[in-house]
């Protein structure tokens, strides 16, 4: 465990993670046996972002550029804690709302505990936490694809390689996207498995209430080519 610049850096055997302290976002994720970088565009990483609706605009959010952490506790080397004392909406200013998130490092697996309180007058319709950004496939990988679990008990693929889905419709979205909701007929079980070529990833939810769950995918910036939904290759455009 060690700060480096504004980053919080938790590590094993397995894996190297580095969090923002000042935003909460996860910035890299390092797979020392495979020697994948996950997230190699930390700039696109997210913190805590929540919906909160208010009376006269439905879609009014605490966008995550907004939420300072406010306190960073060391755990040990594979486990910190992030407070946030207040969450601050576009519109309505400073929320009597506070969030605590756990992170720490079993094994191969990365673990996200958290806790928001939310004493303010408004209900909370989506909390946002962690919102990886930037993950790219190793180079030159044949599969990049998402799997969940449909209720024909079979796995849905979709392919995050070119050409990468636009589900949501371009009228909608600001960049091309697709999204998973558990529980739905795709996805029976609140797990998603990301899968490439010799490794992988799961990402699953473990609630104490049955709460709705998304898995959201966008790509940022955009097309190559809109009409083929080609992406590009390089981290760059």
């Amino acid at each position: 465990m060690s700060k480096k610049n504004d980053s919080i850096i938790l590590e094993n055997s397995s894996l190297k993670v580095h969090i923002n302290q000042t935003t909460g976002a996860i910035e890299g994720i390092y797979n020392k046996k495979t020697k994948w970088q996950v997230i190699r565009q930390p700039r696109l990483s997210m913190g805590l972002q929540i919906l909160v609706p208010l009376a006269d605009q439905r879609n009014h959010k605490a966008q995550s550029p907004d939420q300072i952490v406010s306190h960073v506790k060391m755990l040990s080397n594979e486990a910190c804690e992030l407070s946030w004392d207040k969450i601050v909406g576009e519109r309505s200013g400073p929320l009597d709302i506070k969030a605590v998130a756990k992170i720490s490092l079993k094994g191969p697996g990365l673990t996200f505990e958290l806790a928001v309180h939310n004493n303010s007058p408004y209900r909370l319709d989506e909390i946002s936490y962690p919102c990886f950004g930037g993950m790219r496939p190793p180079k030159n990988a044949k599969t990049f694809r998402t799997r969940v679990l449909n209720m024909c008990g079979g796995f849905q693929n979709t392919n995050m390689l070119s050409p990468f889905p636009q589900a949501r419709g371009y009228w909608g979205v600001n960049y091309p996207s697709f999204i998973t909701e558990f529980p739905g007929p795709a996805c029976m079980m609140p797990f998603e498995l990301i899968e490439l070529d010799d490794q992988g990833i799961y990402f699953g939810t473990y609630d104490d209430e049955n709460n709705t769950t998304y898995f959201l995918h966008e790509f940022a910036p955009g097309f190559l080519d809109s009409k083929r939904n080609r992406i590009p290759e390089t981290d760059e455009i």
